[in-house]
C-alpha cells in the first residue's frame, strides 16, 4: 500500500485513488468528503490537542458521504479497484447578528401578540 503526502485538492475538488493506494488528507471541522465512485475506506486521526477524540474506520461507496465533525487527518483508501473522491468546503457560517429574511416577520407576530396578551406571559 502507498500513501502520499497530504495536499489540497485540485481546482476541480476532485481526487483519484488507485485501487490499493492511500491518500492523506487534513479536514477542517464540517468539510465533507463524498464518494463518487467505487468503494472507499477512510481511517481519522484527530488533532489540535483533541484528546479522547477516537480514531474512525468509515467504509464509504458509491454516492455515500462523510462530514467531518472536527479538524481532522484522513486517511483515504481505495479498495480494490479505483476510487472518484470529491472534496465539499464546509458549510459558512452565517454572522449571528445578521437580519435573516424572517426576521421583519418575526418581530410582527411578538408585536401582535404582546398587544393581544398579558405582558407576563410573554416575557
Amino acid at each position: 500500500m502507498h500513501a502520499s503526502k497530504p495536499s489540497p485538492f485540485a481546482a476541480s475538488n476532485l481526487l483519484r485513488i488507485a485501487g490499493g493506494h492511500s491518500h492523506a488528507i487534513t479536514l477542517p471541522s464540517g468539510a465533507e468528503l463524498f464518494c463518487a465512485s467505487g468503494t472507499l475506506l477512510l481511517r481519522t486521526t484527530s488533532f489540535n490537542g483533541l484528546e479522547g477524540m477516537p480514531d474512525l474506520h468509515i467504509r464509504l461507496h458509491t454516492g455515500q458521504s462523510w462530514r467531518a465533525p472536527s479538524a481532522l487527518l484522513v486517511h483515504a483508501t481505495a479498495l480494490q479497484a479505483p476510487v472518484q473522491l470529491r472534496y465539499c468546503a464546509p458549510p459558512a457560517v452565517a454572522p449571528e447578528c445578521a437580519p435573516t429574511a424572517t426576521a421583519a416577520w418575526q418581530q410582527r407576530l411578538r408585536t401582535g401578540l404582546l398587544s393581544l396578551w398579558p405582558r407576563g406571559l410573554l416575557r
